[in-house]
């Protein structure tokens, strides 16, 4: 995939002018090991998974193209994408930042992914295959991907939402208070936000605003 990466172990794969490392098979003290994550236990698992964290656009794509982009069996890819679903379990999952990293959240398209935020200032940016609630006081990122549906609610610290949508045609409806699109399936919807910018991406889209009187 020609993704560059640096571990803590050593591994590392870094390409550019005038520079190219290439180290693997390192591996950790045992002192620094940590247990497997149940979701990743083959590497089919950990090579689809990285490759859609890498590129979430992915998850619009064919099984076939995922297999080819993450370097696996056709057949491996409804079983990772199983096993993933099973580790969500059920829709309406809250995202809050609790001052830690940033946390990823599988979903599929029962799912429905709503992003508080922790009362800083806040970035929504909001596709149709994922969503990512960036905090810009302490740089980390809440992100929900695969979802049926997206939903958040800002506190008005001068919040952005970041609206997009797809190559389809779509309405974007929005008001002082709300601003919301359904992409193909995907329903999308933010409440509160200081700053709104929508992203027509299929050169037909509407935007329909309703003022106040």
């Amino acid at each position: 995939m020609g993704l560059q990466f640096l571990d803590t172990a050593g591994n590392t794969f870094l390409d550019a002018p005038e520079l190219f490392v290439f180290v693997i098979g390192q591996t950790p003290p045992d002192s620094v090991v940590r247990p497997a994550v149940r979701i990743s236990g083959n590497p089919s698992s950990q090579r689809m998974v990285f490759a859609l964290l890498c590129q979430p656009e992915l998850l619009q794509a064919t099984y076939r193209e995922i297999a080819r982009v993450s370097g696996i069996a056709l057949g491996s890819v409804g079983a990772v994408f199983n096993g993933l679903s099973a580790n969500v379990g059920s829709s309406n999952y809250s995202l809050i930042f609790e001052n830690v990293e940033t946390k990823y959240l599988f979903g599929n398209s029962l799912d429905n992914a709503v992003f508080n935020d922790a009362g800083n200032q806040e970035w929504l940016y909001a596709l149709p295959a994922y969503a990512i609630l960036y905090d810009t006081a302490r740089a980390y990122t809440n992100q929900a991907i695969g979802m049926g549906k997206y939903t958040s609610q800002a506190t008005g610290n001068n919040d952005w939402l970041l609206l997009y949508g797809d190559s389809s045609v779509q309405s974007f409806q929005s008001s002082p208070t709300a601003t919301s699109v359904t992409a193909g399936n995907v329903a999308i919807s933010g409440q509160g936000y200081r700053t709104v910018v929508v992203n027509g991406m299929g050169g037909n889209d509407s935007l329909v605003y309703s003022g106040t009187a």
